[in-house]
């Protein structure tokens, strides 16, 4: 059977009504690509967003792969499971400076009516030192039937870029301190337990 699209790069009206099945191998490899190593923070491990883990060999991996923390475990790059093909055209994470989580975050906002409304967003890790590098054309037009990437640069420092129009509109927002794997469970219980 097919694979279904990863549920954050769905169009917005189809994102709760999905389950997603993982590929049997994955083509890709990370190689000497350890940018989420650096990236991403490890509360399990008191690792800031943005510093290299001590557990980081470059040209190796994980000094402590098997017993990696649970984060490490359940973190997937969007570039190497590529789901159905859609960052084909990326390059290595470590080549473009931003890495692509394929877990979608669970936001809210304000609609027109000024209803409190929940949606799914894609997250894009960059590294401050390219901080326009979420502005590749390549990651922007495989985002766009997702319709909403927030871009973290740290805890606090992020944009919110919703594709409307034809074109990417950024604000810079605030998320909230609730883990996205609690806020994605919370979410898909809203959703009477349909799992995006």
């Amino acid at each position: 059977t097919p694979t279904k699209p990863h549920p954050s790069l769905l169009p917005r009206e189809q994102m709760g009504e999905i389950i997603v099945e993982a590929p049997a191998q994955l083509k890709r490899r990370c190689g000497d690509c350890q940018l989420c190593c650096k990236l991403l923070p490890l509360k399990s491990i008191r690792k800031p967003h943005n510093t290299r883990c001590d557990h980081q060999r470059f040209g190796k991996g994980c000094n402590i792969y098997p017993g990696r923390p649970i984060e490490c475990r359940v973190w997937n790059c969007g570039w190497l499971t590529n789901p159905d093909g859609v960052f084909d055209k990326l390059p290595r994470p470590d080549r473009v400076h931003y890495v692509v989580d394929t877990t979608p975050e669970v936001l809210q906002g304000i609609d027109a009516l000024g209803r409190t409304v929940k949606f799914l967003a894609v997250t894009v890790w960059c590294d401050p030192k390219y901080p326009n590098s979420h502005r590749d054309p390549e990651l922007r037009k495989a985002l766009r039937p997702a319709g909403y990437m927030l871009v973290r640069y740290g805890p606090r420092d992020c944009l919110l870029l919703v594709y409307t129009e034809g074109r990417w509109v950024e604000t810079p927002t605030e998320p909230s301190e609730v883990s996205s794997a609690q806020a994605l469970a919370e979410f898909v219980a809203e959703q009477g337990g349909k799992r995006p």
